[in-house]
């Protein structure tokens, strides 16, 4: 009777919601959130497909891969997902709920120039945390500036702290494959 985009959300069946394809599928979101993450902050070229190991899973998170490699090796760009009882030498590891997934990155980037990098980004976050910090100390300035002005400065500075602590992650897993 009228366009799809002006038609009302179906109601749908309570027995319709499967928790646990839920719960799967929130993993499998997860894990490829993180390697992409991995892959950006590790300056890996966006063309390289690169190998997936899982660490200290049970069964349960085995069956997950599994039944998702196929979507996880398209939307993370992973060449081939394996399973094994150790991390291959010159992986970067991610901590994940039931297991660890590690990448091998050893051979795709240069550790030097990463570390060199990152830590030249860092030194450069760094003095404009102490800046704001100075800044949202300072007396004079709060009882100055307007509200919103605070306000945005003090999200300058959550958002500087937690992009620090990325850098700081990247860095130790840098460290990490050596």
């Amino acid at each position: 009777d009228k366009m799809l985009v002006h038609g009302d959300w179906p109601d749908l069946s309570e027995d319709l919601i499967d928790p646990a394809a839920d719960d799967e599928i929130g993993w499998v979101i997860r894990m490829i959130e993180e390697i992409r993450s991995v892959r950006v902050q590790m300056n890996v070229p966006a063309g390289a497909e690169i190998e997936m190991v899982l660490t200290g899973h049970g069964t349960a998170a085995a069956m997950r891969l599994l039944r998702n490699s196929q979507s996880i090796q398209k939307l993370a760009r992973i060449s081939e997902c394996a399973v094994a009882e150790h991390a291959p030498e010159g992986s970067v590891t991610i901590p994940m709920e039931d297991c660890s997934v590690n990448l091998p990155l050893a051979g795709v980037i240069d550790v030097a120039v990463e570390q060199a990098r990152l830590e030249k980004s860092l030194a450069k976050l760094e003095k404009e945390i102490k800046g704001l910090q100075g800044k949202l100390g300072n007396e004079t300035f709060l009882a100055k500036a307007p509200d919103h002005v605070i306000e945005e400065q003090r999200e300058r500075l959550t958002a500087a702290q937690a992009e620090g602590e990325k850098l700081r992650d990247a860095l130790t897993r840098l460290a990490a494959i050596g």
